[in-house]
Parts: C-alpha cells; sequence; structure tokens
C-alpha cells in the first residue's frame, strides 16, 4: 500500500477518502521519488526537497523518499537520483510513483538526475521484473558477476565504465583505482561474462541486466488490497487508503 504523505494526527489508514492539506487547492500533477537511500542519506536529503518545495507534501515511502505536488518539483539541490512523473488526470497516483521508481533507476545507473520518466518510458515498460525469462537473462549476461558477493567490486567497477561511456580515464577517477587495476577488472569481467563492451549488443546486453539488478520494488501493494489513490479531474484532489509515514509534514 502506498504510505501516506497525510497529517501525524491520522493514526491508521483510512476507508474513505480524505481531503489533501488546505493549502493545496489544485489536484496534484507530479510525483517524485529516489532510489533506494539509507536512514543518514534520507534525512539529509528530505531536508532539501522540504526546503526546495515547501508546498509539495514530502516523506518516505519504504527506503526513498516521495513527493508529490501540482508543480513541478524542484530537485536540483539533490544529490542522489531521481526522476519525475507525470499525474496523468483522473490517473492514479499509484501509477505515477511506480513509474518514477523505475525511471529512478536509470538516474542512477547512467548518472543522469533529474530524470523525467517520460524520457525513458518505452524502457520502463520493457524492464518489467521478476519473470524466469530474466533471470535467465541475467545469469547468461552477467554470469558469476550475478548474486556473487565476491564479484561486487566487479558489477560496481562494471557500472561505472558504462556510466562513463567507457572512459578508462573518467572510471579510474571516480572509483580511484589505478588504471592498471582497472584494466584487470576489466579483462576479468569479460573473461567471466564473455561480453565484449566495445560490441553494441554486448555493451545493450550489459545495461539492460544492471537495470535490472538495481533494487527497485514497484508499489503493487496497493493493487492487491484494492487501494485506488486518484486525482479528480475537477478542481478537487481526494487520497483514499493512504497510510501515514509519521513524520511531521512541513507544509508553507
Amino acid at each position: 500500500m502506498l504510505r501516506a504523505l497525510l497529517h501525524p494526527e491520522h493514526a491508521h489508514p483510512v476507508a474513505s477518502p480524505r481531503p489533501l492539506p488546505a493549502h493545496i487547492t489544485q489536484p496534484l500533477r507530479w510525483c517524485m521519488a529516489t532510489t533506494a537511500l539509507d536512514a543518514r542519506q534520507r534525512a539529509t536529503e528530505m531536508a532539501v526537497l522540504r526546503s526546495d518545495n515547501p508546498r509539495a507534501l514530502v516523506g518516505e515511502l519504504d527506503d526513498r523518499l516521495l513527493l508529490l505536488s501540482v508543480e513541478p518539483p524542484v530537485c536540483d539541490r539533490l544529490t542522489v537520483p531521481c526522476a519525475t512523473a507525470v499525474i496523468e488526470e483522473g490517473g492514479s497516483i499509484d501509477t505515477a510513483a511506480d513509474l518514477a521508481c523505475q525511471a529512478a533507476a536509470f538516474a542512477r545507473l547512467y548518472g543522469h538526475t533529474p530524470l523525467d520518466a517520460r524520457d525513458v518510458l518505452p524502457l520502463v515498460r520493457l524492464l518489467k521484473q521478476g519473470t524466469e525469462r530474466d533471470e535467465d537473462f541475467l545469469c547468461r549476461s552477467l554470469g558469476p558477476l550475478r548474486g556473487d558477493p565476491r564479484h561486487a567490486h566487479l558489477l560496481t567497477t562494471l557500472r561505472a565504465y558504462l556510466r562513463h561511456g567507457m572512459s578508462t580515464a573518467a572510471t579510474a577517477r571516480s572509483l580511484y583505482l589505478h588504471r592498471h587495476t582497472l584494466d584487470n577488472r576489466l579483462r576479468r569481467i569479460r573473461q567471466l561474462t564473455g561480453l565484449d563492451l566495445t560490441h553494441p549488443l554486448h555493451r545493450l546486453r550489459a545495461e539492460i541486466a544492471l537495470l535490472l539488478t538495481i533494487p527497485n520494488r514497484p508499489l503493487s501493494a496497493g493493487a492487491e488490497h484494492g487501494a485506488s489513490h486518484r486525482v479528480g479531474a475537477g478542481g478537487g484532489a481526494a487520497v483514499s487508503c493512504f497510510q501515514p509515514v509519521g513524520l511531521e509534514a512541513r507544509f508553507g
């Protein structure tokens, strides 16, 4: 279930729609989500978001930050990957939040943030996780790098190498590695995976596999419980079945 960004006095999920805070008089139109963050990052970045978006709803969604607003969110001062999605008129907030979370994976992999989910929408639709075919593809593409903690440093190296356009100099600087160490890691990656990153198809396979390995849980629980968070087509907006996050919202 999508966790609420409502007043802290609402101690339990509600079965009937509650109005949004009084200062929000127009339908919510934007959703922003970060990638997974640790507790310290969430606290720091939440303060930034609330400062830059004083009239938005900002809170935690599991280990992410989520923002809902009438106007396009201001994310320029965030230091973590994030993505924004449009809440379509009459559409579901859950759907927009899920799309923003999925797009944030692209922002993380490619170091492009904030990212508008509309720019990667076809790719997001293709990269639905959790199927047996996905797992087979991951094993074929990443080999023993997949799920083996002993090779975590190689997976990190592969991400950085692709993010920096396969520039060994830029990759070495970003990972604080000597060029020879990086060359050895890249050689080892090729031996273990069979990927020749100079080949466009091999490079595409690696990028898709890395996107699929980024922690990026979809927001599907709400649908299982019949929850429907929708934005009205008229001037009013209502939120149903929201569960408070227990944070004190700072509304300007």
